[in-house]
């Protein structure tokens, strides 16, 4: 059975147009999906936006705390733990478990000595 050109033009012309066909759907899918990213993005930027916003002026005093204190640590951080405040300048990294076992305020001065202690013990033994 022969086939004749133009058998074979129309055949040829029908693949070219599913293939067009599908390109087309496939490039709308990646445009929809392109788009869906960004209206995420957006979304998460306004959020982490709304979140900076609500930190610094709906917590005046959260925000202003953090900034009383300048850091000049004695040692390192490490993984699980937190920046002890012995005075208003100096910081020593100890475990978090060990910083929430003594409650404390560096502004009032309560459990000042306790904590301290514990900290300067870990800082010493761990040298």
């Amino acid at each position: 059975m022969e086939i004749s050109f133009d058998e074979y033009k129309n055949a040829f012309e029908q693949i070219a147009e599913r293939r067009k066909k599908i390109y087309q759907e496939y490039d709308n899918l990646l445009a929809e999906r392109r788009d869906e990213q960004e209206r995420l993005d957006n979304r998460r930027d306004e959020i982490r936006s709304y979140t900076t916003r609500y930190a610094n002026v709906h917590h005046p005093l959260i925000s202003s705390h953090r900034d009383d204190f300048e850091s000049a640590p004695y040692n390192l951080y490490f993984d699980g733990s937190e920046a002890h405040h012995v005075d208003e300048r100096h910081v020593v990294y100890i475990p978090r478990k060990m910083h929430h076992s003594v409650r404390h305020s560096l502004k009032t001065g309560e459990g000042m000595n306790e904590i301290n202690k514990l900290a300067f013990d870990y800082l010493f033994n761990s040298l």
